[in-house]
């Protein structure tokens, strides 16, 4: 438990260093696919990695609030934690989906 609260305390110092988190940065590179985090093309590769939609074509719009809640809830059951699209959230987000 220890460990996992020092590296989430480090992510989040990362995040708001200069140059760190996602300004100007690149995601981990273990999917070469993955966009910078929380830029709209990042949230257009996490919609199509877990899919927001209904499976008919209705579905929230991507990077809006409501977005943000419906991937908390696919991915975390509603329970990450985190305010959903923070940066913290983010990198919570993208390592569920590359194991980074």
């Amino acid at each position: 438990m220890l460990p996992a609260l020092f590296f989430t305390a480090l992510l989040a110092g990362c995040a708001s260093a200069p140059g760190g988190g996602q300004e100007g940065g690149r995601a981990p590179s273990s999917d070469a696919g993955a966009p910078t985090l929380g830029t709209p093309e990042w949230q257009t590769w996490v919609d199509r990695k877990i899919g927001s939609g209904d499976g008919q074509g209705h579905g929230p719009d991507v990077g809006s609030s409501e977005w943000c809640s419906t991937i908390d809830f696919r991915l975390f059951g509603g329970a990450s934690g985190l305010p959903p699209c923070s940066p913290l959230w983010n990198q919570r987000v993208h390592h569920m989906l590359t194991g980074e």
